[in-house]
């Protein structure tokens, strides 16, 4: 039902596309046709022995087999970008077997238009703040908060911060990883929060505080993530500027009488590191280090995570994954890249980190940045990132 009911929501989004030129069912296929389109979910995907890519796609009705000719340059880069259970409009020519794609069409998101709010009011967005960790930044941190309460000198825009937006990670949690007891300056969960909403009682009551959880707050790692629990964070509960949200979410700022305030879509990011690692263009960008590239791939694909393996997932019968609607912002963390860009008139956001580099990410290969906070002005759109490194 999970996977039935996102072929379908997807479909219907594509359906609409004017590129789509005689759509028919795959069981409605007779005969050779010219100029035919169909909707399938991508089950499987491998390329011939003459360099072709070749799809096996799916939908309600039937299966069948979708060509990619190698020959076919700018078609079949496009085609190596395609991940398995991603929803594909596909046109060409063929049977009931096969057809030869001549094009292939994502679901993608545009937004129309980009709000401004009738308020000057700002935004500020973090993440991966890994508090209890031996190496969370706390003298840098204590700085923002300083920022934050008008201490700093020449700061006038920070009294008119309302919303302090944070995409998980929040503290560093305890068994995440092989021997992070090691790395742990404060080896209790439960410690963990408390001391960290300690930090957070120290913000102005006037700014609302979101916070979604990350994979590293004992909050079960299948998506979505429930609220953190209140037996081990309910210190965070008891903070009366903190609202505290599942992963993903979609959260409203901004909003009044006279303006309906910026939709932000928010996501931890878990699902990141596989396609950075899978799709041929992020993995040849090295994407980690480049995560809005990440994020507008799975804009194009109007879903956070559409391989079924690239996140734990709970599976409901509405996929929780799928982009119903275009938010404003889109805000992300987990690679602990700061970025900030636009794809299709949608602002796309990610976060720095507040721990230093730890022999865990030197595995991998990642470079973080360390405490960059974009602030956004709500009236005017103006981004500027603030740097307490």
């Amino acid at each position: 039902m999970h996977f039935r009911n996102r072929f379908i929501e997807l479909k219907n989004i594509l359906q609409d596309r004017p590129e789509l030129k005689n759509l028919i069912s795959i069981n409605k296929i007779y005969g050779n046709r010219q100029g035919m389109s169909i909707i399938g979910m991508i089950m499987d995907k491998r390329v011939t022995k003459n360099k072709n890519i070749i799809f096996d796609v799916e939908d309600l009705t039937g299966r069948m087999k979708v060509l990619i000719n190698y020959n076919k340059k700018e078609l079949y880069e496009k085609a190596e970008d395609i991940c398995l259970d991603s929803v594909i409009g596909f046109t060409g020519s063929g049977n009931s077997e096969i057809l030869f794609a001549n094009e292939l069409i994502f679901p993608d998101i545009i937004l129309p238009g980009r709000k401004n709010s009738p308020i000057e009011e700002y935004a500020a967005f973090i993440g991966d703040l890994h508090f209890g960790s031996k190496k969370f930044m706390q003298e840098n941190f204590e700085k923002f908060i300083d920022y934050l309460n008008g201490k700093l000198p020449n700061t006038p825009e920070a009294q008119k911060i309302k919303y302090l937006i944070i995409a998980g990670d929040l503290i560093t949690g305890v068994g995440n990883y092989p021997n992070q007891e090691k790395d742990l300056a404060i080896v209790d969960l439960e410690e963990q929060n408390m001391n960290m909403a300690e930090l957070l009682k120290k913000i102005r009551k006037d700014i609302e505080i979101v916070i979604c959880p990350g994979n590293h707050e004992g909050v079960r790692l299948m998506e979505p993530q429930p609220i953190y629990d209140e037996k081990y964070a309910w210190a965070l509960h008891e903070i009366e500027n903190v609202i505290l949200t599942e992963n993903p979410s979609m959260i409203n700022i901004g909003a009044n009488k006279d303006f309906p305030g910026f939709n932000i879509l928010l996501y931890h990011g878990f699902s990141y590191p596989f396609y950075a690692d899978t799709v041929p263009r992020l993995l040849k960008s090295k994407a980690m280090n480049t995560p809005d590239d990440i994020m507008k791939y799975l804009l194009k694909h109007r879903h956070l995570a559409p391989t079924h393996n690239s996140a734990q997932t709970f599976p409901h019968e509405k996929d929780p994954h799928l982009i119903r609607t275009a938010p404003d912002i889109f805000f992300s963390g987990h690679t602990h890249k700061s970025a900030v860009s636009y794809y299709n008139n949608l602002l796309l956001i990610s976060s720095s980190s507040w721990e230093g580099k730890t022999p865990y990410q030197e595995k991998f290969g990642n470079e973080p940045d360390h405490c960059k906070v974009p602030l956004l002005n709500l009236k005017t759109r103006a981004i500027k990132i603030l740097d307490f490194e």
